[in-house]
């Protein structure tokens, strides 16, 4: 599927809004967004379990709604894009798996294309060190940028799959630029 266009445009988005002031994640309801179809979007509580943060508290759960910060939830819905909690057909080989372990799938779509993917589970120490070996093994790359402990995947087409593990969590992005609007890692 080809995307490059409206991937353009969302990375800049993102990009821009990890460049506003960051606020901490604010609980939301579900999204009342509709898809192309017209279909109300599934609701990101019903997709799968929150994971929240394994200290802390008063941790908030994370929703697709709340994942990203407020200033990049409000341009991508300038931008037109849709949320969708449910996987598309032929999921990325690591998002799937971290969705079976009871993670987040949150992806943004305009006319059928997605323009990014966001997923995230929570993971032990040892489970991402495991985690970690075998994408370097595979190839990934270690970077810090633009989150310190960032491996970065083989660009693929318009996507450049991109993982961070913070605070017992691991984050998935279609982009790296994504990285940079996720609310928990400001």
């Amino acid at each position: 599927m080809k995307i490059s266009r409206s991937l353009w445009v969302c990375a800049i988005v993102l990009v821009l809004a990890g460049c506003s002031a960051h606020a901490e994640p604010v609980g939301a309801g579900p999204s009342s967004s509709a898809t192309a179809g017209g279909e109300a979007a599934t609701p990101a509580a019903s997709a799968a379990p929150s994971p929240t943060a394994p200290s802390g508290e008063d941790a908030v759960a994370t929703t697709c709604e709340n994942v990203l910060t407020p200033a990049a939830g409000a341009d991508i819905d300038a931008a037109g894009y849709v949320l969708h909690t449910e996987l598309p057909a032929d999921p990325d080989g690591i998002m799937a798996p971290m969705i079976d372990q009871g993670g987040l799938s949150c992806y943004w779509a305009s006319g059928g294309d997605v323009v990014a993917w966001l997923g995230l589970v929570v993971m032990d120490d040892a489970a991402w060190s495991a985690q970690r070996a075998e994408l370097v093994s595979d190839g990934y790359t270690a970077s810090d940028d633009p989150i310190t402990g960032t491996l970065q995947g083989a660009q693929s087409g318009d996507n450049y799959p991109t993982l961070v593990n913070s605070d017992g969590i691991t984050y998935y992005v279609s982009q790296p630029s994504l990285l940079s609007s996720v609310a928990a890692l400001q």
